[in-house]
């Protein structure tokens, strides 16, 4: 009976992960990436080598995020491509780069802003950079702080605020010689001190939970993972070896050898890292669809002594804000809605009610029009909102949202990257998947000339981006990659399960022959 559990164990140990080695492979090499997005930011992989879903076309894949007039026949175009020169009939495109570090990742360019005396400033993935305006290349503002990934950029009152994931600063005078100072911003109405739930996942499936420390134990359980593959496609493969070997009467102990040295490694390490990998796993299995959905607005307590403990109740949630003149404050959009701050920062940020759909993914368009309502898109959708009066509208349709409906579905018919708008009112819209796309007129958006296509890679981070999310397996199977995730994390946990069964039986075994 004890070796007819120990072979039923001994199976499922086996068979699922030989069935799912390669996606553990690619599991494990891209995690390690993505836990360094700055060591790999130079390094990037030209787009013509993979599937046609990742090509720019049409300026899909967020491109363009949006554009900024700086003359009176001037127009910078931004986004995942950097930022180009064009004038405002989109006649030609040129590379306005300069200064920027090498590598796709290092000219990310979320925001834009001209200031009134004179400089431009860009918002990157790894920092604030201005640009003189007899300048020719772009050059860096410090920013005391670890994480200098801008969201957002405003000009009130003769100083430049600069908004991160998760602090304020302003800027006064010459960028090039200015400190920027820290405003602290007030906790919300009603703030309980806890943590989303997502957030909570996220910082201990990466590691970042423990700092860089904590990152480093996470590379360390997935070179770990490559090591127990590998060793358990050689366990498996070796017998068949030995085999054919023996039969061709040809020596067996090198074959041996390795047969045995490789499964005292894969136990030894296995054991080892068990509970870390199941902890890994589990946790990784939450951040996709559809597995996200039932956590993304859940909170729990913020664990104790590690990152997520901080007093800044906006860590890692800020996203967008606008200066409102009719609410005589700074609407701030955060990964948990949008709130009202006061003009000084000084009283306690106030939740706004009558909000549009916002996708869980993150709000990527927040214009101003002017009137007291704002353009919001998201993956969710394209909507006209006026915070004042709590109404919000669908900007293609004119329909109003289902009430309640603030958090808009992760992926909706209009995956808005993006909007660009030009004087004479042309406006396009950037689908994420089909690109620059027209609102209420006919004008179609500019080809992508060769020079801007061939400029347009995809960074290492990037692309173990879509191994670790398994978007790249959408080529074959379609939407139903999406279940791929769920799938591998199961069979993860019964790997771990089932091999750690195996190991404490045979354990026991040897303990009771002594």
């Amino acid at each position: 009976m004890k070796n007819r559990w120990l072979n039923f164990f001994k199976k499922w140990h086996k068979w699922p992960a030989l069935a799912f080695s390669l996606f553990f492979l690619a599991w494990a090499v891209s995690g390690i990436v993505l836990n360094h997005r700055q060591l790999f930011s130079g390094l990037d992989v030209g787009r013509n080598l993979l599937p046609k879903e990742y090509r720019y076309q049409n300026w899909n894949n967020a491109a363009l995020k949006g554009s900024l007039a700086i003359g009176k026949d001037s127009l910078l175009v931004y986004g995942n491509l950097g930022v180009w020169l064009t004038d405002q009939r989109l006649s030609g495109f040129r590379d306005f780069n300069q200064g920027f570090p090498a590598g796709t990742d290092n000219r990310k360019i979320f925001c834009m802003l001209r200031s009134s005396d004179g400089p431009l400033y860009a918002g990157t993935l790894f920092g604030l950079f201005y640009r003189e305006k007899a300048g020719r290349e772009w050059e860096k503002v410090p920013l005391p702080v670890k994480n200098e990934r801008i969201v957002s950029l405003l000009e009130k009152d003769g100083r430049i605020l600069v908004m991160t994931r998760s602090e304020l600063f302003e800027i006064q005078g010459d960028p090039g010689q200015a400190e920027p100072a820290r405003i602290s911003l007030r906790h919300p109405v009603g703030y309980d001190n806890q943590e989303g739930v997502f957030r909570t996942f996220w910082v201990i499936h990466s590691g970042e939970i423990w700092g860089m420390a904590g990152r480093l134990i996470v590379d360390l359980a997935g070179l770990v993972l490559i090591l127990l593959t590998l060793t358990g496609l050689i366990h498996f493969v070796a017998p068949y070896i030995l085999r054919r070997r023996k039969k061709k009467k040809r020596p067996l102990d090198k074959v041996s050898r390795w047969k045995r040295t490789s499964i005292r490694w894969h136990k030894v390490t296995g054991i080892w890292i068990a509970l870390l990998l199941l902890i890994n796993v589990i946790t990784g299995m939450f951040l996709r669809p559809p597995l996200l959905i039932p956590i993304a607005d859940a909170t729990m307590k913020k664990i104790p002594w590690s990152v997520l403990d901080s007093d800044n109740a906006w860590e890692d949630k800020l996203r967008d804000f606008s200066w409102d003149e009719h609410l005589g404050g700074y609407l701030i959009s955060t990964s948990t809605g949008f709130y009202l701050a006061d003009g000084a920062f000084e009283k306690e940020l106030a939740p706004i009610y009558g909000q549009p759909p916002v996708s869980v993914m993150g709000i990527n368009a927040f214009i101003p029009e002017g009137d007291g309502t704002y353009l919001v898109g998201s993956f969710s959708g394209l909507f006209l909102w006026s915070p004042s009066s709590g109404q919000s509208v669908d900007y293609f349709t004119g329909a109003r949202p289902q009430e309640g409906s603030t958090r808009g579905r992760p992926i909706g018919e209009k995956m808005v990257a993006g909007y660009v708008r030009l004087e004479d009112g042309r406006e396009w819209y950037l689908d994420y998947n089909l690109g620059a796309l027209p609102v209420r007129h006919h004008t179609a958006f500019p080809e992508m000339p060769g020079e801007v296509v061939e400029s347009g890679k995809m960074s290492w981070w990037n692309l173990a981006l879509e191994f670790h999310t398994a978007r790249t397996y959408k080529v074959f199977m379609g939407d139903f990659y999406i279940l791929l995730i769920p799938l591998l994390g199961l069979s993860g946990v019964v790997l771990i399960t089932t091999g750690s069964i195996v190991w404490w039986k045979l354990y026991r075994r040897r303990k009771a022959c002594k």
